[in-house]
């Protein structure tokens, strides 16, 4: 295979990635050659996705110029590996905001609305633990409505596997906010 259509082929399967949604399917030789560019080979990325992906993460950019790639190519690889370094840390040291009455719910959004002159409908979304996992204005409303409708309400909360939701709205004038959990 030329090398054209080695990089082609391997641009098709990662832009496809999403549509099939197993990581089993997608090959790392694949999103290598994608990584590195026009002028990836096969015996480059294949070489790389052999040394595995825990050897790969830890590679310098020194240490893959020596594999036979140029500066900018070895820094997107090394880039790349970078971002999947975070990417695994995500959520690891993120502390969550436990909600364990509507008091608490109140505290934690009370600063936040206040000051609003139009009327919010914000759902706070709770794992098992009560803890807050997501957060979203679902309605911005006129000076004193907001219409909002249920389905917007749980699509959120299936998306992010809520255990819990609790609905909140202000009063722009400034009085209280109102829970219902």
């Amino acid at each position: 295979m030329n090398t054209k259509k080695y990089i082609t082929s391997a641009r098709e399967a990662v832009a496809t990635y999403d549509a099939v949604g197993s990581e089993a399917v997608i090959e790392l030789q694949d999103i290598l050659a994608v990584l590195i560019g026009p002028s990836s080979t096969p015996e480059l990325t294949g070489r790389l996705a052999g040394r595995g992906l825990r050897t790969l993460v830890e590679m310098t950019v020194s240490e893959l110029e020596e594999e036979g790639m140029t500066h900018n190519e070895a820094l997107k690889v090394h880039s790349g590996m970078l971002l999947a370094k975070k990417v695994r840390n995500v959520g690891k040291n993120e502390t969550r905001y436990t909600v364990r009455s509507p008091d608490d719910a109140a505290s934690y959004m009370m600063a936040e609305m206040t000051a609003l002159t139009q009327e919010h409908f914000v759902v706070l979304y709770l794992n098992v633990k009560n803890e807050v996992i997501h957060k979203k204005t679902i309605f911005i409303g006129s000076l004193n409505s907001s219409i909002v409708h249920p389905r917007e309400v749980y699509k959120e909360a299936v998306k992010h596997s809520s255990a819990s939701i609790i609905c909140l709205h202000n009063h722009p004038s400034g009085t209280v906010i109102n829970i219902v959990s």
